[in-house]
């Protein structure tokens, strides 16, 4: 199961999983999550929390996953996964640089500073659109 995090800094989006997260958690958590930020022009700074009880992923969520990540990739700015389940975090360490983006991993003592971490990304970072949106120019 997956469900949005509330209660977040300014544009620090948050999910969390437990349980086991089936393709249609990803159809009706994270697709309209990244969606939503698409439409409104915002870059995404996710909190990513595997809480306990976590029992891992479906097959359809894997590659719901894999297919998300690519058609919203450019929306990525930042991306904290908080979890103490090992292979997660390595499995983290290991395949992050694919992402666009900074990515960290914490364990769930470190909760509150993944999200001070992201919220300074967010905070340091220049508004502009997301990469591949066309660019609007002043013309004199």
């Amino acid at each position: 199961m997956l469900e949005r995090l509330t209660g977040l800094p300014d544009l620090v989006e948050g999910v969390r999983a437990a349980g086991k997260v089936s393709k249609e958690d990803y159809e009706r958590v994270f697709e309209p999550l990244l969606e939503e930020a698409r439409r409104a022009g915002r870059r995404v700074f996710l909190l990513y929390e595997i809480g306990p009880g976590f029992e891992g992923f479906t097959p359809g969520a894997a590659w719901e996953d894999a297919k998300l990540g690519m058609r919203f990739m450019k929306l990525f700015e930042g991306c904290a996964v908080v979890s103490d389940v090992l292979w997660i975090r390595d499995l983290t360490r290991a395949f992050g640089f694919l992402m666009p983006c900074p990515v960290r991993v914490f364990d769930s003592a470190g909760r509150s500073a993944a999200i001070e971490w992201l919220a300074s990304l967010a905070r340091d970072r220049t508004p502009r659109p997301p990469r591949g949106a066309p660019e609007v120019v002043a013309v004199p």
